[in-house]
């Protein structure tokens, strides 16, 4: 189900580019009308086994096109079809994440637990790779998903760009869905 995009590495200082997830639908010819890549944070290694490169991939084939569930892919989901929430089948969740493309931007595990800080080496030496994913993907839009990512994120310079709360806080979906579809509707989408 991914798209295979090879990425070469970012250079000395820079860690190894983790592969982000490319729905088969990420085109503006998909249901959302824009390429849209989604944006974490960060990534954790709970098992310390899944290989680094691989990651973003092995969470969504696991979590999205596999039969365990995360309320994370669920609420990104949501967030993608301009829902309010609730239970949503299976089948419409992998509908939604074969829109999008998904990577986070710290190209490392930072724990083995999630709400773990980010060490400040971290951010600046996965500048290079974020960079690399955003001249690969060409997003029409990139979703920033929580304030500490939005605040530490370097320039996006003619791409258009919209922050919003992390889904796994609190998120309000009658507040941030109507802002990424702004969003879209600024790059001519939907």
């Amino acid at each position: 189900m991914t798209e295979a995009t090879t990425f070469t590495s970012a250079g000395d200082s820079a860690l190894p580019t983790i592969r982000p997830w490319v729905g088969s639908r990420y085109s503006r010819t998909g249901a959302l009308g824009a390429k849209v890549l989604f944006l974490g944070e960060s990534m954790y290694s709970f098992s310390g086994e899944e290989p680094l490169e691989h990651a973003v991939n092995l969470d969504v084939e696991r979590y999205v096109l596999g039969t365990e569930r995360r309320s994370f892919h669920t609420k990104v989901a949501n967030i993608v079809l301009n829902r309010d929430g609730g239970y949503m089948e299976p089948e419409t969740v992998r509908e939604a994440w074969n829109e999008i493309a998904f990577t986070n931007f710290v190209q490392a595990y930072v724990g083995d637990d999630s709400r773990v800080p980010v060490e400040s080496s971290l951010w600046q030496r996965s500048e290079k790779a974020f960079h690399e994913v955003l001249e690969t993907l060409q997003p029409d839009l990139l979703v920033v998903l929580g304030a500490r990512l939005a605040d530490k994120l370097p320039a996006t310079t003619g791409l258009e760009r919209v922050d919003i709360h992390h889904p796994q806080s609190s998120f309000e979906y009658a507040r941030w869905n109507p802002v990424v579809r702004a969003a879209l509707a600024k790059v001519g989408a939907l």
